[in-house]
């Protein structure tokens, strides 16, 4: 997300493109360092390595995607870390959050080369709440345990899904699969409102 915003930097401030931003990993890292209520409720449950309960998360996105519409409409909007469940993807397909034609990237990642990147992450970040060997391994193998149906849901909704390798180095190789497929589909979105010309090399 960080390495989208920075991308397109140029091209929202130059008036050409209106796109909103939802960070979900970073809103809840924040919530739990800065809401003491929040972590009371769900800091543990975190550490051990589970996920927050659907009802909170779809809570959490309402009111994030709340704040993007206050600052004007957007052409598009760029969402990373939800929908992580049937519920979350049914919720967001019933209520117009997700529609045909939306890019889901499901970047498909060995467990060594997480594990590798988790330990970098948990060297640099030392106070993350989950920052856990256990912790890495249970989502690991959840997530992999709920990605076919996942996928098959995304799919069902008309969503364009995307997988990307991402193996390789994330800037020279894994980034740029993820850019090239963004700025397609901000061309699109952007001569079907009759916007500006992107000025964004493909």
């Amino acid at each position: 997300m960080k390495r989208i915003k920075l991308d397109l930097l140029l091209e929202i401030e130059l008036g050409h493109l209106r796109a909103g931003f939802v960070s979900f990993g970073d809103i809840v890292k924040n919530l739990l360092e800065t809401n003491p209520d929040f972590n009371v409720r769900y800091g543990e449950s975190m550490k051990a390595g589970d996920l927050l309960p659907d009802d909170e998360v779809i809570s959490i996105f309402e009111r994030e995607i709340d704040k993007v519409a206050l600052g004007g409409m957007t052409n598009i909007n760029f969402i990373d870390g939800f929908c992580r469940s049937p519920q979350q993807i049914a919720f967001a397909a019933d209520n117009g959050y997700l529609v045909a034609g939306d890019q889901v990237f499901i970047i498909k990642v060995d467990e060594d080369v997480c594990l590798e990147r988790f330990m970098h992450r948990c060297k640099n970040q030392p106070a993350r709440i989950d920052a856990e060997l256990p912790t890495f391994h249970r989502r690991f193998r959840d997530y992999h345990k709920t990605l076919p149906e996942l996928r098959g849901m995304f799919m069902e909704s008309g969503c364009r899904v995307i997988e990307v390798d991402g193996n390789p180095d994330i800037a020279a190789d894994v980034f740029p699969v993820i850019q090239k497929a963004v700025h397609k589909n901000l061309l699109e979105a952007c001569r079907s409102v009759h916007y500006e010309p992107l000025t964004m090399a493909a």
